[in-house]
């Protein structure tokens, strides 16, 4: 059986993206619910090598983000440089209060849906150029929710933020996405348009049924072509 440093210097994307799955998998046996993103960051670090010894894992790794002359530099959550992976992070709560082994956990309302499906996009859009810019060849885009209103399809016709959706059995996304034209110029502001290269169609997979947390993997490989990063 292939070891997760084995699978992730596969030629295969999808043996790339299979364990990084796996080691999220994993990761929820142990930690049910984070603190905060940076706690979500380390644990997953840990997990990493705890499970394969000979991946090296860095956090906080710079690469350059845009091509703007000012600002162009931007870190990445967690660099796995011996596979040249990048994994992107990002953790949206809604309130809970949960206690495992004996520690508290208090998680504030940190989701403001649109808010959250734009970054996660722009993470997506920050992957593909660090990876079309030759510096990683493979990245990965993960959102840990217990906010039902991310997976979910949305309940109305329209809203501001349908081109950032996030929820199953909708168009592939890809292209150029914005809010709408009649968004107010401060969603405008919080919701900055993005540039896909590449084509994504969601899928959620299950982290914890109690407390209930899902999250949404996406994977990206060097586009053929793509665009400067509205950092």
């Amino acid at each position: 059986m292939l070891g997760l440093q084995d699978a992730l210097l596969s030629d295969t994307p999808g043996s790339k993206a299979a364990a990084i799955e796996f080691a999220m998998h994993q990761l929820a046996m142990t930690c049910p619910v984070f603190h905060n993103e940076a706690d979500f960051q380390v644990q997953l670090s840990r997990c990493i090598r705890h499970m394969d010894m000979r991946v090296a894992v860095h956090r906080e790794k710079q690469f350059r983000v845009s091509a703007r002359t000012k600002r162009n530099k931007g870190r990445v959550d967690i660099w796995l440089p011996d596979s040249r992976v990048i994994l992107e992070l990002k953790y949206a709560t809604s309130r809970l209060e949960f206690e495992h082994q004996n520690e508290l956990f208090s998680l504030p309302e940190r989701s403001a849906q649109d808010v959250t499906c734009s970054a996660f996009w722009r993470d997506v859009q920050r992957v593909e150029y660090i990876t079309s810019n030759n510096e990683a060849d493979f990245g990965v885009v993960i959102l840990l929710t217990n906010d039902r209103l991310l997976w979910n399809p949305p309940n109305k016709e329209q809203s501001n933020y349908d081109a950032f959706r996030l929820h199953e059995n909708q168009p592939p996304v890809t292209g150029h996405r914005e809010v709408a034209s009649k968004a107010s110029d401060s969603v405008k502001k919080d919701c900055p348009a993005v540039d896909l290269a590449g084509t994504y169609a969601p899928k959620w997979a299950v982290y914890r049924s109690d407390p209930e947390f899902k999250f949404l993997a996406i994977s990206v490989q060097k586009p053929v072509a793509f665009n400067d990063v509205h950092a």
